[in-house]
Protein backbone atom coordinates (compact mmCIF):
# COMPACT_ATOMS: atom_id res chain seq x y z
CA UNK A 1 0.00 0.00 0.00
CA UNK A 2 2.71 2.44 0.94
CA UNK A 3 4.61 1.55 -2.25
CA UNK A 4 1.58 2.33 -4.44
CA UNK A 5 1.07 5.66 -2.69
CA UNK A 6 4.69 6.59 -3.22
CA UNK A 7 4.47 5.69 -6.91
CA UNK A 8 1.27 7.80 -7.28
CA UNK A 9 2.96 10.81 -5.67
CA UNK A 10 5.97 10.52 -7.96
CA UNK A 11 3.73 10.29 -11.04
CA UNK A 12 1.75 13.36 -9.98
CA UNK A 13 4.95 15.33 -9.41
CA UNK A 14 6.17 14.37 -12.85
CA UNK A 15 2.91 15.47 -14.47
CA UNK A 16 2.67 18.80 -12.60
CA UNK A 17 4.94 20.80 -14.95
CA UNK A 18 2.97 19.51 -17.93
CA UNK A 19 -0.30 20.61 -16.32
CA UNK A 20 1.15 24.09 -15.71
CA UNK A 21 2.33 24.32 -19.30
CA UNK A 22 -1.05 23.12 -20.52
CA UNK A 23 -2.70 26.01 -18.73
CA UNK A 24 -0.40 28.71 -20.10
CA UNK A 25 -2.31 31.41 -21.96
CA UNK A 26 -1.78 32.49 -25.56
CA UNK A 27 1.10 34.81 -26.43
CA UNK A 28 -0.08 37.73 -28.55
CA UNK A 29 2.30 38.56 -31.39
CA UNK A 30 0.52 41.15 -33.55
CA UNK A 31 -1.83 43.70 -31.95
CA UNK A 32 -3.76 46.59 -33.50
CA UNK A 33 -4.72 49.15 -30.83
CA UNK A 34 -7.13 52.07 -30.96
CA UNK A 35 -6.47 54.54 -28.15
CA UNK A 36 -7.74 57.85 -26.78
CA UNK A 37 -6.96 60.01 -23.78
CA UNK A 38 -5.77 63.41 -22.61
CA UNK A 39 -2.54 65.38 -22.90
CA UNK A 40 -1.37 67.71 -20.14
CA UNK A 41 1.42 69.85 -21.54
CA UNK A 42 4.23 71.86 -20.07
CA UNK A 43 2.53 75.28 -20.00
CA UNK A 44 5.33 77.56 -21.23
CA UNK A 45 6.27 77.73 -24.91
CA UNK A 46 7.74 81.23 -24.95
CA UNK A 47 7.38 84.58 -23.23
CA UNK A 48 8.36 88.22 -23.77
CA UNK A 49 8.55 90.17 -20.53
CA UNK A 50 8.43 93.62 -22.15
CA UNK A 51 7.12 94.04 -25.70
CA UNK A 52 6.99 97.67 -26.98
CA UNK A 53 3.97 98.61 -29.13
CA UNK A 54 3.98 101.85 -31.06
CA UNK A 55 1.09 104.07 -30.02
CA UNK A 56 -1.47 104.44 -32.80
CA UNK A 57 -1.28 107.87 -34.37
CA UNK A 58 2.39 108.47 -33.52
CA UNK A 59 3.95 106.08 -36.07
CA UNK A 60 5.18 108.92 -38.28
CA UNK A 61 6.48 111.15 -35.51
CA UNK A 62 10.24 111.71 -35.19
CA UNK A 63 9.93 110.28 -31.67
CA UNK A 64 6.94 107.90 -31.66
CA UNK A 65 5.39 106.89 -28.37
CA UNK A 66 5.28 103.30 -27.14
CA UNK A 67 3.02 101.25 -24.93
CA UNK A 68 4.48 98.19 -23.17
CA UNK A 69 2.87 94.76 -22.70
CA UNK A 70 3.93 91.31 -21.55
CA UNK A 71 3.27 88.37 -23.90
CA UNK A 72 3.29 84.64 -23.15
CA UNK A 73 2.27 81.55 -25.09
CA UNK A 74 1.81 78.09 -23.63
CA UNK A 75 -0.03 74.81 -24.13
CA UNK A 76 -3.33 73.79 -22.53
CA UNK A 77 -4.78 70.36 -21.73
CA UNK A 78 -6.64 68.67 -24.58
CA UNK A 79 -7.66 65.29 -26.02
CA UNK A 80 -5.61 62.80 -28.03
CA UNK A 81 -6.55 59.84 -30.23
CA UNK A 82 -4.56 57.40 -32.30
CA UNK A 83 -3.87 53.93 -33.61
CA UNK A 84 -0.83 51.70 -33.09
CA UNK A 85 0.40 48.42 -34.48
CA UNK A 86 2.66 46.22 -32.36
CA UNK A 87 4.65 43.18 -33.51
CA UNK A 88 6.48 40.88 -31.09
CA UNK A 89 9.22 38.89 -32.86
CA UNK A 90 10.13 37.50 -29.43
CA UNK A 91 7.94 36.88 -26.36
CA UNK A 92 9.05 40.00 -24.48
CA UNK A 93 10.42 42.42 -27.09
CA UNK A 94 8.31 44.15 -29.71
CA UNK A 95 8.26 46.88 -32.31
CA UNK A 96 5.49 49.48 -32.35
CA UNK A 97 4.44 51.95 -35.03
CA UNK A 98 1.82 54.56 -34.19
CA UNK A 99 -0.09 57.57 -35.49
CA UNK A 100 -1.55 59.98 -32.94
CA UNK A 101 -3.67 63.10 -33.26
CA UNK A 102 -2.09 65.01 -30.38
CA UNK A 103 -4.68 67.75 -29.94
CA UNK A 104 -1.95 70.23 -28.99
CA UNK A 105 -3.49 73.66 -28.45
CA UNK A 106 -1.67 76.82 -27.42
CA UNK A 107 -3.07 79.79 -25.56
CA UNK A 108 -1.64 83.31 -25.84
CA UNK A 109 -1.83 85.83 -23.01
CA UNK A 110 -1.24 89.57 -22.97
CA UNK A 111 -1.02 91.80 -19.91
CA UNK A 112 -0.52 95.54 -19.98
CA UNK A 113 2.48 97.12 -18.30
CA UNK A 114 2.11 100.74 -19.42
CA UNK A 115 -0.30 102.46 -21.82
CA UNK A 116 -0.24 106.04 -23.06
CA UNK A 117 -2.76 108.01 -21.03
CA UNK A 118 -4.19 109.75 -24.14
CA UNK A 119 -3.70 107.42 -27.11
CA UNK A 120 -3.20 104.00 -25.53
CA UNK A 121 -6.78 102.77 -26.08
CA UNK A 122 -5.96 100.99 -29.35
CA UNK A 123 -3.14 98.89 -27.91
CA UNK A 124 -5.17 98.23 -24.77
CA UNK A 125 -8.03 96.93 -26.94
CA UNK A 126 -5.61 94.72 -28.89
CA UNK A 127 -4.05 93.30 -25.73
CA UNK A 128 -7.48 92.43 -24.34
CA UNK A 129 -8.33 90.68 -27.62
CA UNK A 130 -5.14 88.60 -27.49
CA UNK A 131 -5.65 87.58 -23.86
CA UNK A 132 -6.51 83.87 -23.56
CA UNK A 133 -6.90 83.39 -27.32
CA UNK A 134 -6.40 79.71 -28.17
CA UNK A 135 -5.54 77.86 -31.37
CA UNK A 136 -5.01 74.21 -32.23
CA UNK A 137 -1.76 73.19 -33.91
CA UNK A 138 -3.46 70.36 -35.80
CA UNK A 139 -0.49 68.19 -34.74
CA UNK A 140 -0.21 64.58 -35.89
CA UNK A 141 2.70 62.46 -34.60
CA UNK A 142 4.15 59.43 -36.40
CA UNK A 143 6.34 57.34 -34.09
CA UNK A 144 8.27 54.09 -34.17
CA UNK A 145 10.02 52.41 -31.28
CA UNK A 146 10.59 49.40 -29.10
CA UNK A 147 8.39 47.83 -26.46
CA UNK A 148 9.41 45.42 -23.69
CA UNK A 149 6.70 43.50 -21.80
CA UNK A 150 6.78 41.23 -18.78
CA UNK A 151 4.71 38.03 -18.42
CA UNK A 152 3.73 37.74 -22.10
CA UNK A 153 1.40 34.76 -21.43
CA UNK A 154 -0.29 36.22 -18.36
CA UNK A 155 -3.59 38.07 -18.39
CA UNK A 156 -1.82 41.18 -17.01
CA UNK A 157 1.42 42.21 -18.74
CA UNK A 158 3.20 45.45 -17.70
CA UNK A 159 5.41 47.07 -20.33
CA UNK A 160 7.70 50.00 -21.09
CA UNK A 161 8.06 51.72 -24.44
CA UNK A 162 10.47 54.19 -26.05
CA UNK A 163 10.31 55.72 -29.49
CA UNK A 164 11.21 58.50 -31.90
CA UNK A 165 9.19 60.14 -34.61
CA UNK A 166 8.11 63.15 -36.60
CA UNK A 167 5.22 65.50 -35.80
CA UNK A 168 3.44 67.50 -38.49
CA UNK A 169 1.49 70.63 -37.54
CA UNK A 170 -0.25 73.36 -39.53
CA UNK A 171 0.06 76.49 -37.36
CA UNK A 172 3.07 78.71 -36.63
CA UNK A 173 4.17 78.64 -33.00
CA UNK A 174 5.54 82.21 -33.16
CA UNK A 175 3.15 84.19 -35.39
CA UNK A 176 1.02 86.64 -33.40
CA UNK A 177 -1.66 89.08 -34.44
CA UNK A 178 -4.21 91.08 -32.49
CA UNK A 179 -7.51 92.83 -33.18
CA UNK A 180 -7.78 96.60 -33.46
CA UNK A 181 -10.88 98.77 -33.89
CA UNK A 182 -10.12 98.98 -37.61
CA UNK A 183 -8.84 95.46 -38.37
CA UNK A 184 -5.92 93.17 -37.48
CA UNK A 185 -2.38 94.14 -36.56
CA UNK A 186 0.55 91.71 -36.88
CA UNK A 187 2.78 91.88 -33.82
CA UNK A 188 5.12 89.01 -34.72
CA UNK A 189 5.37 87.86 -38.32
CA UNK A 190 6.53 84.42 -39.44
CA UNK A 191 7.04 84.42 -43.23
CA UNK A 192 8.55 80.90 -43.25
CA UNK A 193 6.80 78.91 -40.50
CA UNK A 194 7.99 75.45 -39.49
CA UNK A 195 5.54 72.57 -39.91
CA UNK A 196 7.55 69.54 -38.77
CA UNK A 197 9.45 68.67 -35.63
CA UNK A 198 11.13 65.69 -34.02
CA UNK A 199 9.43 63.69 -31.26
CA UNK A 200 10.81 61.58 -28.42
CA UNK A 201 8.56 59.37 -26.31
CA UNK A 202 9.01 57.30 -23.14
CA UNK A 203 6.03 55.37 -21.78
CA UNK A 204 4.92 52.76 -19.26
CA UNK A 205 1.66 50.86 -19.23
CA UNK A 206 -0.16 47.57 -18.83
CA UNK A 207 -1.83 45.15 -21.22
CA UNK A 208 -4.86 43.32 -19.82
CA UNK A 209 -6.25 40.33 -21.75
CA UNK A 210 -10.00 40.44 -22.41
CA UNK A 211 -10.04 37.04 -24.06
CA UNK A 212 -8.06 35.20 -26.74
CA UNK A 213 -8.58 37.92 -29.34
CA UNK A 214 -8.76 41.22 -27.47
CA UNK A 215 -6.98 43.24 -24.79
CA UNK A 216 -7.29 46.47 -22.86
CA UNK A 217 -4.40 48.88 -22.49
CA UNK A 218 -3.67 51.91 -20.37
CA UNK A 219 -0.52 53.98 -20.63
CA UNK A 220 1.29 57.02 -19.26
CA UNK A 221 3.75 58.66 -21.64
CA UNK A 222 6.10 61.64 -21.75
CA UNK A 223 6.23 63.09 -25.24
CA UNK A 224 9.00 65.62 -25.93
CA UNK A 225 8.51 67.92 -28.92
CA UNK A 226 11.02 70.43 -30.30
CA UNK A 227 9.18 73.66 -31.13
CA UNK A 228 10.26 77.11 -32.22
CA UNK A 229 9.72 80.02 -29.82
CA UNK A 230 10.55 83.69 -29.40
CA UNK A 231 13.66 84.69 -27.46
CA UNK A 232 13.19 88.46 -27.49
CA UNK A 233 10.77 91.29 -28.35
CA UNK A 234 9.68 92.07 -31.89
CA UNK A 235 10.72 95.26 -33.65
CA UNK A 236 8.45 97.73 -35.45
CA UNK A 237 8.54 95.51 -38.57
CA UNK A 238 7.17 92.55 -36.55
CA UNK A 239 10.49 90.71 -36.68
CA UNK A 240 11.59 88.86 -33.54
CA UNK A 241 14.55 86.62 -32.63
CA UNK A 242 13.76 82.92 -32.44
CA UNK A 243 15.13 79.75 -30.90
CA UNK A 244 14.13 76.13 -30.29
CA UNK A 245 13.34 74.18 -27.13
CA UNK A 246 11.89 70.82 -26.19
CA UNK A 247 8.49 70.95 -24.53
CA UNK A 248 7.10 68.02 -22.53
CA UNK A 249 3.58 66.67 -22.95
CA UNK A 250 2.36 64.03 -20.48
CA UNK A 251 -0.35 61.80 -21.93
CA UNK A 252 -2.72 59.31 -20.33
CA UNK A 253 -4.50 57.02 -22.75
CA UNK A 254 -6.79 54.01 -22.78
CA UNK A 255 -6.74 51.56 -25.64
CA UNK A 256 -8.71 48.65 -27.08
CA UNK A 257 -6.53 46.09 -28.82
CA UNK A 258 -7.39 43.48 -31.42
CA UNK A 259 -4.99 40.51 -31.41
CA UNK A 260 -4.37 39.69 -35.07
CA UNK A 261 -1.89 36.87 -34.41
CA UNK A 262 -1.02 34.86 -31.31
CA UNK A 263 1.05 31.87 -30.33
CA UNK A 264 -1.19 29.40 -28.53
CA UNK A 265 -0.38 28.03 -25.11
CA UNK A 266 0.71 24.40 -24.79
CA UNK A 267 -1.97 21.71 -24.65
CA UNK A 268 -2.11 17.98 -23.93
Amino acid sequence: MHTRAAVWIVECAALAPAVVLAQRGPESRVILTLNAGVVASEPALWGIARQPLVVAGTEGDPLPRFDTVSLTRGFVTNLIAGVAGTYFPSPTLGIEVGVTRLGLTYETSCSGIAFDSLLGATNRYMCEGIQSSARSLGAIAFTVGGLARAFPRKSVAPYVRVGVGVTYFSVSTTYLEGPTPTGIKVLVDDPAPEHTTVSLVAAAGTLIALGPGYNFRFEFADLAERFQGLTGPADRLARAPRGHRFTHHVTFSLGFGIVLDAKRGRRY
